[in-house]
């Protein structure tokens, strides 16, 4: 959304992102991006601020947790780029990114 000049829609589906997946640091650097290009430069330099560093992985749970993360995040994913060209049968970016899901 962000490179196809909708940064509004970026800033929002961020927002989701990290909801989703609050340790996600290219998230919040792409949710800093967006908003400076809203102008709005005091929200942009907090964002890559907020990204929390990766956990440890002393766990040997959290590889699996991790992956079953991903994969959920994946199914999500997949499910916004086929709506979006349902909405939007001609957004090239929808159909590179559901290809890249798909992988």
């Amino acid at each position: 959304l962000l490179q196809s000049g909708e940064p509004d829609a970026a800033v929002a589906a961020l927002r989701q992102a990290i909801q989703l997946e609050p340790n996600f640091p290219d998230a919040y650097n792409t949710l800093g991006n967006a908003l400076s290009l809203l102008s709005r430069r005091r929200d942009a330099s907090a964002e890559p601020r907020r990204a929390s560093p990766p956990k440890s992985a002393s766990s040997p749970l959290l590889p699996r947790v991790a992956g079953d993360r991903r994969e959920r995040l994946a199914r999500e994913a997949i499910l916004s780029y086929r709506t979006a060209l349902r909405l939007k049968p001609d957004h090239p970016h929808a159909y590179l990114n559901l290809g890249t899901a798909l992988r």
